[in-house]
């Protein structure tokens, strides 16, 4: 079945990872997963999430490129075995981990989209900034990070979403506990800097 070392795509929301997981997708070889850690997951029986229509909406309005299956088309045949692993720390509370971090559930649930990947397995994540390490030790992955500029990245989010999301990531913004986690973004800048 040829190279079956993951792939994972990093980046902030904003910053291409879209884009480039989208490239992936219409390549022969590959199977691309859409964001892993998507909190919707805790919410499969949501009839649209797997709707091409409502992806189709989700395109136009975040100025994505075209799609021709929704975006989480790849997980349609896992969606019962997501249900029981999928836990609810996945998304956030498990977004800063360091390699020697113990993940089992976690660890487990991306063994399982690795398996079922018919190609080699991509993976595109806008919250993993800070997991990186972690990933790349327990799945030796091939690691591509987007990096964009921040203003470009706010400006992004300004044009194109509207104006009450964009006042609460700024509530958001203003509230991060920077002196709690300083020095995790000063080890993902440094480890950035090793890529």
């Amino acid at each position: 079945m040829g190279n079956r070392r993951p792939i994972f795509i990093h980046g902030w929301g904003r910053s291409g990872t879209t884009y480039i997981w989208n490239v992936f997708r219409r390549l022969p070889n590959y199977y691309v997963y859409n964001e892993p850690f998507q909190e919707e997951f805790l919410r499969l029986r949501n009839p649209d999430f797997f709707n091409l229509q409502h992806s189709l909406k989700l395109t136009k309005d975040m100025n994505h490129p075209f799609l021709t299956q929704s975006y989480f088309a790849e997980y349609i045949p896992l969606s019962a075995k997501i249900s029981k692993i999928f836990r609810k720390e996945f998304p956030y509370d498990l977004y800063f981990l360091t390699p020697e971090t113990q993940c089992d559930n976690l660890k487990k649930y991306i063994d399982m989209l690795i398996n079922h990947a018919k190609g080699r397995p991509v993976f595109k994540f806008v919250r993993s900034l800070f997991r990186i390490r972690w990933l790349k030790k327990n799945f030796n992955s091939l690691n591509i990070l987007l990096w964009r500029n921040p203003r470009n990245v706010w400006e992004s989010i300004n044009s194109t979403l509207d104006k009450g999301f964009r006042m609460l990531s700024s509530i958001l913004l203003l509230n991060l506990n920077l002196s709690r986690n300083l020095h995790r973004l000063l080890e993902l800048m440094n480890f950035i800097a090793q890529i």
